[in-house]
C-alpha cells in the first residue's frame, strides 16, 4: 500500500486531537479572560433556572412538566445571553479584542437565536428526553425510541453551527439552519466526532465536580454544618467554566475551518496532523513492511 494513502488513513483521528489540542491552547493563552466569561455565563444561567423554580412550581405539580417548563421558561433569558457568550468566543478565537460588555450586549438577531433555541429543545424533548422512560415501552417503541435517538444526535451534528451563522453572518434562523446544513455536509462524521467528545468532557467535568464536593464535605469537617447542596453546586459552577471554555473554542475552531474564511487554521491544523502520523508509522517501520 502507498504511504501516502497509509497517512491519509490513520490522519483524522489526529485532526481531532489536534482540534482539541489548539482550543487548548487558545483557552491557555486567553486564560483568565475565557475562564471569567464562561463563570460569568455559567452564574447566569443557574440565576436563570434558580429564578424560574418558584414560578414554575406555581405553575405545574408533575416533576416532568416541571422541567419542561423551566427549559422554555427560561429560554427567552438564555438566548439573549447565548448571544453574547457566542459574539464573545468569536472575536477570542479569531484574536480580535474582546470585553466583558459583549456578554451583557446580546445581539440584534436575538429572535432568531430564540427560534433556533427553542427549536433545539423542542427536539431534545420529542428525541431525547422520552428515551429516559425507554423501560415503559415494548420491544417495537424501544427500538423506534433508540432510532429517534439516533435522529436526535444526527441533527444536532447538522445543526450545531446555525447560532454561529446568525451572529457572525446575520442570518436569520432558517438560513442559518440551511448554512449549518450544507457546511456540514459530508462532515458529519466528524461533527459527531467533536460533539460526542463535548459530551463526554461536559459529563466527566460534571461526574469530578460532584465527586469533589462529597471530598469536600467529607474531609472538612468545618463545612458539615452547610448542607451538600450547598458546597456542591458552587463548586459545580466553578467547575463547569473550563469545560464551557474548551467547547465553545473547539466549535469556533471548527466552524472557521469549515468556512474556510480568513480565520481558518485548516492548513496548520491538517498539515501539522499529517506530519505527526506520518512520524508515527515511520517509528513503526511500517513503510518498510509495505515496499
Amino acid at each position: 500500500m502507498n504511504p501516502k494513502i497509509l497517512v491519509k488513513l490513520f490522519t483524522p483521528p489526529q485532526i481531532l486531537v489536534n482540534y482539541i489540542k489548539e482550543s487548548m491552547a487558545i483557552a491557555h493563552k486567553n486564560f483568565w479572560v475565557t475562564i471569567s466569561a464562561s463563570l460569568i455565563f455559567t452564574l447566569l444561567l443557574s440565576t436563570t433556572y434558580f429564578s424560574m423554580i418558584f414560578l414554575v412550581f406555581a405553575i405545574a405539580y408533575e416533576r416532568e412538566t416541571q422541567n419542561m417548563l423551566l427549559g422554555y421558561l427560561s429560554l427567552p433569558i438564555v438566548s439573549y445571553f447565548v448571544c453574547g457568550f457566542i459574539r464573545f468566543y468569536l472575536r477570542v478565537v479569531r484574536g480580535l479584542s474582546v470585553n466583558f460588555k459583549i456578554l451583557f450586549a446580546g445581539h440584534r438577531r436575538y429572535f432568531q437565536i430564540l427560534i433556533l433555541l427553542a427549536a433545539y429543545y423542542t427536539v431534545y424533548i420529542l428525541l431525547f428526553k422520552i428515551a429516559f422512560f425507554i423501560q415503559d415501552y415494548d420491544k417495537i417503541m424501544q427500538i423506534r425510541i433508540i432510532l429517534g435517538l439516533v435522529l436526535f444526535f444526527w441533527t444536532i451534528a447538522r445543526l450545531i453551527f446555525a447560532p454561529f451563522f446568525v451572529i457572525d453572518a446575520d442570518y436569520n434562523a432558517r438560513e442559518a439552519m440551511k448554512a449549518s446544513f450544507l457546511m456540514t455536509s459530508g462532515k458529519t462524521f466528524k461533527t459527531f466526532s467533536l460533539l460526542t467528545v463535548s459530551i463526554l468532557f461536559i459529563v466527566g467535568g460534571l461526574v469530578f465536580n460532584i465527586a469533589l464536593s462529597f471530598v469536600i464535605y467529607e474531609v472538612l469537617f468545618v463545612l458539615q454544618s452547610y448542607s451538600i447542596y450547598q458546597i456542591g453546586i458552587p463548586i459545580i459552577i466553578i467547575g463547569s467554566s473550563y469545560p464551557f471554555t474548551l467547547i465553545i473554542i473547539a466549535f469556533v475552531v471548527s466552524y472557521d475551518i469549515n468556512l474556510k474564511n480568513k480565520y481558518s487554521r485548516r492548513k496548520h491544523l491538517i498539515t501539522q496532523a499529517a506530519v505527526i502520523v506520518k512520524r508515527k508509522l515511520e517509528d513503526t517501520h511500517i513503510f518498510e513492511t509495505v515496499k
